[in-house]
Parts: C-alpha cells; structure tokens; sequence
C-alpha cells in the first residue's frame, strides 16, 4: 500500500474516533460530556477496521413466516490462529488414538 493512501487511511480513522469523541469542557464553558446521539449510525457507515477482513452473509427464508440470517467476519491473522488451534488439539488426539 503506498504511502498517500495510508496517510489518508489514518488520517480518516482520526476523524472518525474524533466525532465519535465526547466534547469536554473546557475552563468556564460547561459542555457537557455527553457522547453523540448516533454512534451506531456512525460505527455501521464507517469503512472496517482490518482492510483485509472478510466478510460472508447468508440469508434463508422456510415459508413466509421464517427467515434466518447468518453473518461471519474474518481476518487472515484469525484464520491462522484458528488453524494453530486445531492443530494443537487434533496432533495429540491422533498421536493417542493410534498408540491404541
């Protein structure tokens, strides 16, 4: 990634935890430190935090009553230490089964 868009990257991340910051008072000026009114708002439009996430989402409807819906998010650096973790457990599991 060049150097531009990552400035420009950081440089949007901090707007963004700016606006997302309560004001606080300054001397005399009693602002209240009250948080803004849609953070959600906010947090939904905002581009992801990991720019290599990604992202599946799966909806399936039975009939006209039912509807289910199924969304995953996923990073490389969570797929490797899913992978590790697997790996911990299922070496052992297959070095004792085959010992029998």
């Amino acid at each position: 990634m060049g150097e531009k868009k990552k400035q420009r990257l950081a440089e949007a991340e901090a707007k963004r935890t700016l606006a997302l910051m309560p004001e606080m008072p300054d001397g005399d000026d009693t602002k209240s430190a009250v948080p803004p009114a849609e953070p959600v708002a906010a947090a939904e439009t905002a581009p992801s935090a990991h720019p290599e996430e990604m992202k599946a989402s799966v909806s399936l409807r039975i009939g006209e009553t039912i509807s289910l819906t199924a969304t995953a998010r996923a990073t490389p650096a969570g797929l490797v230490a899913s992978a590790l973790i697997t790996a911990a457990v299922m070496v052992p599991l297959i070095w004792i089964s085959r010992r029998r």
